[in-house]
C-alpha cells in the first residue's frame, strides 16, 4: 500500500509539473507574439508619420515648380495629391486607428491642421501664377513665411515621432522582459520536471522498489 500510495503521488506531482511546464510555454509564445505586435505597431506608426510628411512635401514641391516653371503637370500633381491620393488623410486615420495617446493625436491634429492652412498659400500662388504673376507666385512659396508655415508642419511631427519612439520602446521593452520571465520559467520547470524524473528513477523505485525486489530475489535464491 505504501508503494502505490508513493506512486500515486509522484505521478501527481509530475503531471503537475508537466501542466505547469505546457501553460509556460503557452504563455511564452503569447508574449512573443505580443512583442512581434509591438515592433510592428512601432513601425508602422514611424511609416505613417513619414508619409504624412512625405504628402506635404509633395504639395510643396509641387506648387513651387508650378510657380517657378508655369508647367500645368505640376499643378495636376498638386491636386492630384490633394484630392485623388490623398496621402496626409489617410496617414492621418490611419494613426488614429493605431491607438495613439491624446497627446500623440493632438501633434498629429496640429501638423494635419497647418498643413491644410498652407493650402491656402499655394492657391494664392496658383491664382497669381494664372493671372501671369509668376514672380509674385515665387516669392510667396520661398517666402519667409512660407518656410516658418513649413516648419509649423514638421515641427509637431517630429515631436509625435520622437515621443512615438519613446513610447514604442518601453512598450516593446516591457513586453521582453515578459518573453524572457517566460522562457526562464519554461526553462525552470522544465529542469524541475527532468531532476523529478531523475529523482524518481535514481531514489524513489531504486529505494521502494527496486532494492526490495533484490532482497527478495537473494532471499529466495537462499531458500
Amino acid at each position: 500500500m505504501h508503494i502505490k500510495k508513493t506512486n500515486r503521488i509522484v505521478i501527481v506531482i509530475y503531471l503537475s509539473l508537466t501542466a505547469l511546464n505546457v501553460a509556460s510555454f503557452i504563455a511564452f509564445d503569447t508574449f512573443r507574439g505580443e512583442q512581434r505586435q509591438a515592433v510592428l505597431r512601432q513601425r508602422n506608426a514611424t511609416i505613417e508619420a513619414d508619409r504624412l510628411i512625405a504628402g506635404s512635401k509633395i504639395l510643396t514641391s509641387s506648387v513651387r515648380a508650378f510657380a517657378a516653371t508655369g508647367d500645368t503637370q505640376h499643378e495636376k500633381a498638386y491636386w492630384d495629391e490633394v484630392k485623388i491620393v490623398r496621402s496626409r488623410d489617410k496617414a492621418e486615420m490611419t494613426l488614429r486607428e493605431m491607438g495613439l495617446t491624446d497627446e500623440e493625436i493632438g501633434l498629429i491634429e496640429k501638423a494635419k491642421g497647418n498643413s491644410d492652412k498652407l493650402i491656402e498659400f499655394d492657391d494664392l500662388a496658383f491664382k497669381e501664377v494664372g493671372a501671369g504673376n509668376r514672380a509674385k507666385a515665387v516669392e510667396l512659396v520661398f517666402g519667409e513665411e512660407y518656410q516658418t508655415a513649413l516648419k509649423s508642419i514638421y515641427s509637431p511631427v517630429d515631436q509625435f515621432r520622437e515621443r512615438l519612439h519613446k513610447r514604442m520602446a518601453e512598450e516593446v521593452a516591457a513586453v521582453e522582459r515578459k518573453v524572457n520571465l517566460g522562457w526562464a520559467v519554461s526553462l525552470g520547470l522544465a529542469m524541475i520536471n527532468t531532476l523529478l524524473v531523475i529523482g524518481i528513477l535514481g531514489v524513489v523505485y531504486r529505494r521502494r522498489v527496486i532494492l526490495p525486489l533484490a532482497r527478495m530475489t537473494e532471499q529466495v535464491r537462499d531458500l
